[in-house]
């Protein structure tokens, strides 16, 4: 766990009502990932769509920010996403190298493994997916890893002999990469395979 910007007043870079959106998002658990890698904070928030955050930070200064809403993703202004990670920064300590996601621990006490693979996957997918459901060029990368991931699953099943689950997820997992849409350097394309 680290510590980030305990005494360092941010709020004198926002305007009052982004710091007021800001604080009703940190406080209404909107803050769906957080997590740190040295001094660079990534999270993801539940806006109007699931918006990245990257902030880099120590305890005493913000260094740089970036935030993939419409509203701050040029780098030239600080929006209540930003806001609302900062004050979590400010209260709380941060999990180096491991995402922690509340809300997603609760919906998966009583689903079957199978469910609770494919609602990982369509959750990253989200989150690499920009507001018009593409997967864009940078995060095309991030999608090669999602599905290669998916191996570990199907490799876990086989070892258990659950060969059934095995032949589902892969089916599973067909489709999830036909319907994915990917967005090209300069034209739009959908994957296709035969």
């Amino acid at each position: 766990m680290k510590k980030f910007l305990r005494n360092y007043n941010f709020e004198d870079y926002f305007d009052s009502l982004i710091l007021s959106r800001g604080k009703s998002y940190y406080k209404g658990n909107r803050i769906l990932d957080i997590w740190c890698q040295q001094d660079l904070v990534t999270a993801y928030i539940d806006g109007s769509e699931i918006y990245r955050i990257e902030i880099r930070a120590n305890d005493k200064e913000l260094n740089n920010f970036y935030c993939s809403c419409p509203y701050s993703e040029d780098g030239e202004y600080m929006c209540k996403h930003i806001a609302a990670v900062l004050y979590y920064l400010e209260e709380n300590d941060i999990p180096e190298l491991e995402i922690s996601n509340k809300k997603k621990v609760k919906r998966e006490k009583n689903k079957s493994e199978l469910s609770k693979i494919y609602d990982e996957m369509n959750y990253e997918l989200r989150k690499i997916s920009d507001r018009s459901g593409f997967v864009n060029y940078y995060n095309g990368r991030y999608f090669v890893d999602l599905v290669s991931n998916v191996s570990n699953y199907v490799d876990g099943f086989i070892d258990n002999e659950e060969y059934n689950n095995a032949f589902e997820l892969i089916k599973y997992t067909y489709r999830f990469i036909k319907d994915t849409f990917m967005d090209g350097s300069m034209v739009n394309f959908k994957i296709h395979y035969i």
